[in-house]
């Protein structure tokens, strides 16, 4: 097949390759009648029809104000363009850390890639990612839009470090996130505890998860990377990783009974191994797999699925550990830190949960 001219752009014309990369020129007639066919790019480089026109005209602009096109072309060919797919591979092969980057991969694959990939990143704006925003918000989550943004921006933060780029159109102050409400009512009291943990002692990987989630407040996402390196039996700590925040912190090791099968199962992994695994299949979606079906059983009959604030989900264990905190009185900043939270506004929801949190104030008005 040769060059197809576009239906909606003036002179741009595309030839598919044998490799089914698309190859885009323009042309334009020269002051003697020659007809003159320029090569733009390739899409698979983030050419699009419409750059092709954008530089025809850039062109034809100039040699009417009499500027030579041969010293024209000769510039735009100076032109480097990096895609956004070029700089979003580079920063993943960057990563150490394979499990983790291998789930954020998975969600550049299926959620950015499709509408960035492509592009020049020079040429993205603050409006193309906007337009994701809105599109991925007709099927998904709050939450989960804000995330897909959130690791375009970290794309884009990456391509600055590298000089590639000088500002990034994702950034907070240029693209507001949508409102999340993050408040969950339902947490687990003692008794609902102790049901729990009865149901699940016979699965030791299931029991596990939940007495760290229990005594640690770590999430799926953050028990999933804990590596035998990351338990400290003598000091009674463990590393914790926080996907979300991309930091680590500590969790306290003070439980008996997870002290003991920490101890048990340490001895049996090897260095680098994970604690939490289920041969080559993702823990993650192993403990909603089976962990969900029996929270479901014991606290969730007669809810609606979508309700969000009263259902039992693996995230309500860790959301129980920082109501009884602040039951038994843990001050609201000891409770951020040990939640790993970004700021203090995430850990307020707790202060309402609090012993002293205001009776002794009223108590000592006396008004009469």
């Amino acid at each position: 097949m040769g060059y197809v001219s576009s239906k909606k752009y003036n002179g741009v014309q595309s030839y598919t390759k044998a490799d089914k990369d698309v190859k885009y020129s323009f042309r334009y007639t020269d002051i003697n009648g020659k007809t003159i066919r320029v090569p733009v790019g390739l899409k698979s480089a983030g050419i699009t029809e419409k750059y092709a026109y954008n530089k025809r005209m850039a062109l034809l602009n100039t040699i009417n104000l009499g500027e030579d096109p041969k010293t024209v072309i000769l510039k735009r060919k100076k032109v480097n363009i990096i895609t956004f797919d070029s700089v979003a591979q580079r920063h993943y092969a960057s990563s150490t850390d394979n499990k983790m980057n291998k789930e954020l991969h998975k969600k550049y694959d299926n959620h950015i890639q499709p509408f960035l990939g492509n592009k020049n990143i020079t040429e993205i704006s603050t409006e193309n990612i906007e337009y994701i925003k809105n599109k991925k918000s007709e099927k998904l989550a709050p939450k989960t839009v804000n995330g897909i943004i959130n690791e375009i921006s970290v794309i884009f933060n990456y391509a600055i470090t590298k000089k590639i780029i000088t500002s990034n159109p994702a950034n907070g102050k240029a693209l507001k996130r949508l409102s999340v409400d993050n408040t969950r009512d339902k947490f687990l009291d003692i008794d609902e505890i102790k049901e729990l943990l009865e149901a699940v002692k016979e699965d030791e990987q299931m029991y596990l998860f939940c007495l760290l989630a229990l005594n640690t407040g770590c999430r799926v996402s953050s028990a999933r990377l804990i590596k035998r390196q990351d338990i400290d039996l003598v000091n009674k700590l463990i590393t914790l990783k926080d996907t979300k925040n991309n930091t680590t912190y500590r969790g306290f090791i003070e439980n008996k009974a997870l002290f003991e099968i920490l101890t048990k199962r340490k001895k049996e992994l090897k260095t680098n191994e994970f604690l939490l695994s289920y041969g080559y299949k993702d823990i993650k979606d192993i403990i909603k797999q089976k962990l969900q079906p029996v929270l479901n059983d014991l606290f969730n009959e007669g809810l609606d699925t979508n309700d969000r604030k009263n259902r039992t989900v693996p995230h309500t264990l860790r959301h129980t550990f920082a109501s009884h905190l602040a039951i038994n009185g843990v001050p609201i900043f000891t409770i951020k830190e040990l939640m790993n939270h970004k700021t203090i506004e995430m850990t307020m929801r707790y202060a309402k949960l609090s012993p002293n949190s205001g009776r002794d104030e009223v108590r000592g008005l006396n008004f009469l």
